[in-house]
């Protein structure tokens, strides 16, 4: 079995992590930080890499290669095991904490005797953590809703992380002699966060025999369990039809069925198509079936993938990404779209080596050297600008009117209350060098839950000064929310459909941006990388228009 490279990102970050808990060579662990930096942009199958190959991308030598190289084909490495079998289990559950690191955790273990994350909580819910050296009330409160948050996300999915193991269980299932199925529910929605992985079955033999599942409980008519020690589901034995059964399925709990359709008279159909058109009514789209109001909405111009035309929102090596400005816009091109804008970090992100003036010019000058090369791709020279503490845009005023545009977005000091954010937000968006809000809320699914807002007042902004807010495609950000986008686009705000790319292959994450904006019932209609370039430029910076 294969190991993906989610579990090797994952083990790479874990062996860090080890060893600075260990207190062991600080040198070895800033390499693997620095490959852990690398390999979590990387899309391509690292466990098809060999070590030469490894040891060519950023940050990783020789020695750092042959452990990835043993993790990819092992699932661990002896150095690995040799840590894991002197650090008691709970401890390093601790490290799936995000944003508690490893000093911190052997101050829980060594000075606090806590082993497990819920000792933690127990230990913050009874004031204890306050008192000890290095802490205070207000780090045991954020370090109490980290712990909870990480509680509450356990045996939850991110979307975009469960298609591969989804295609892997359909072909178990085919092999196995299951030949009647279907997913339904919140994974056949597609929604950000899936909780509960459903498959209506035909099944001559029940619990059915499937390679990599292991059955866990179930009855007659449901059985549960994992499939390969990864991804929890239950499957459900089907009493009638597979695909009647799955479509009543496929609508949310939210949604009240009954008013909508008579369940009686679902007939038995082959496809979803043939069965809304037995019914005399148009296609809900599967998106649109978590809420009640956008079933009855139903828009006709819903996004689609194919309607993006362009690629904004990406960073190459002058800052934190993995390709240079020439392969980003010629993977870009290779594609078929026909514009990309290059918006690497700006200067006070010196941990994503944002680019200080001198080598914004000179990464100017390199991008008109690369448009004389691609003739049909528009290439804009943009920039993700922090917005700072005040509300201010990195750089002078006056240098920034070099960028074709701006995507001003929030990086750091996060730990801001509603009105301190929303006064942060509104002021860069007031500035006259701002076209568009990157990653509104800064929030990071399943791992941190964004800065408070008053959401109505940024919008409101955005309104007032012609500014456009992105929908971070990044399957963890997917900000704009879902359940944010009609409070915005009914008020006239443009959506753009962003990747946030580290590498090329980054890029298709604008297909999880057009999911999350189909859950929204976002229209092609108010999403501004659906204009060819011209368009583009002129409607983003035509403020107030």
């Amino acid at each position: 079995m294969a190991i993906t490279n989610s579990e090797i990102v994952y083990k790479v970050k874990l062996l860090s992590n080890l060893l600075e808990l260990h207190n062991d060579n600080p040198f070895k662990i800033r390499s693997l930080q620095n490959a852990y930096s690398t390999l979590k942009k990387v899309v391509d199958p690292i466990g098809q890499m060999d070590k030469d190959y490894l040891g060519s991308l950023p940050g990783i030598g020789k020695s750092i290669a042959q452990t990835i190289a043993d993790i990819a084909a092992d699932g661990t490495s002896k150095e690995l095991d040799i840590l894991l079998e002197k650090t008691p289990e709970g401890i390093v559950e601790m490290f799936n904490i995000k944003g508690i690191g490893p000093k911190k955790i052997a101050q829980f273990w060594h000075g606090m005797g806590l082993m497990s994350v819920g000792e933690l909580v127990y230990y913050c819910t009874e004031n204890r953590l306050k008192d000890a050296k290095g802490f205070g009330e207000k780090s045991q409160n954020d370090i109490l809703e980290k712990a909870m948050l990480y509680l509450s996300s356990r045996d939850k999915w991110l979307y975009a992380r469960i298609e591969a193991p989804l295609a892997e269980f359909e072909d178990a299932m085919r092999d196995s002699g299951i030949l009647q199925y279907q997913l339904t529910g919140q994974a056949y929605r597609c929604e950000q966060i899936v909780e509960d992985v459903h498959y209506i079955v035909e099944a001559d033999d029940w619990p059915p025999y499937i390679e990599n599942f292991e059955a866990e409980s179930g009855d007659d008519n449901m059985v549960t369990g994992i499939f390969k020690e990864q991804l929890r589901m239950r499957l459900s034995l089907c009493l009638d039809d597979v695909r009647s059964e799955a479509f009543v399925e496929s609508f949310s709990e939210k949604v009240d069925i009954d008013s909508l359709f008579d369940r009686s008279r679902i007939p038995q159909a082959v496809e979803e198509e043939e069965i809304f058109g037995s019914l005399g009514l148009r296609y809900i789209p599967r998106e649109l079936r978590w809420d009640q109001d956008l079933c009855r909405l139903n828009p006709s111009g819903l996004i689609d993938h194919g309607d993006i035309r362009g690629v904004v929102h990406c960073h190459t090596t002058y800052s934190d990404g993995i390709h240079t400005v020439r392969e980003m816009c010629a993977y870009a091109r290779e594609q078929g779209y026909e514009y990309i804008a290059i918006t690497d970090h700006s200067q006070s992100a010196f941990y994503a080596n944002g680019l200080i003036v001198e080598r914004v010019l000179q990464q100017h000058r390199e991008i008109d050297q690369v448009a004389a090369e691609f003739p049909d791709l528009k290439i804009f020279k943009s920039i993700e600008s922090d917005i700072l503490n005040d509300g201010r845009l990195d750089y002078e005023d006056e240098f920034l009117e070099r960028f074709d545009f701006v995507i001003g977005s929030v990086h750091s000091v996060l730990n801001m209350d509603v009105e301190r954010a929303t006064d942060r937000l509104v002021r860069a968006i007031e500035h006259p060098s701002m076209h568009m809000l990157g990653h509104m809320t800064g929030r990071l699914l399943l791992a941190r839950k964004g800065y408070p807002l008053h959401v109505g007042k940024i919008i409101d902004a955005c309104v007032a000064n012609g500014v456009a807010i992105e929908l971070n495609a990044n399957p963890q950000r997917l900000d704009m929310d879902h359940t944010l986008l009609r409070k915005a686009t009914d008020k006239g705000v443009l959506i753009s459909i962003n990747p946030d790319a580290h590498s090329k292959q980054g890029i298709h994450d604008i297909r999880y941006g057009v999911i999350a904006g189909r859950c929204g019932g976002l229209e092609k209609s108010s999403v501004i990388n659906t204009m060819d370039a011209g368009g583009f430029l002129l409607k983003l910076k035509g403020r107030g228009l």
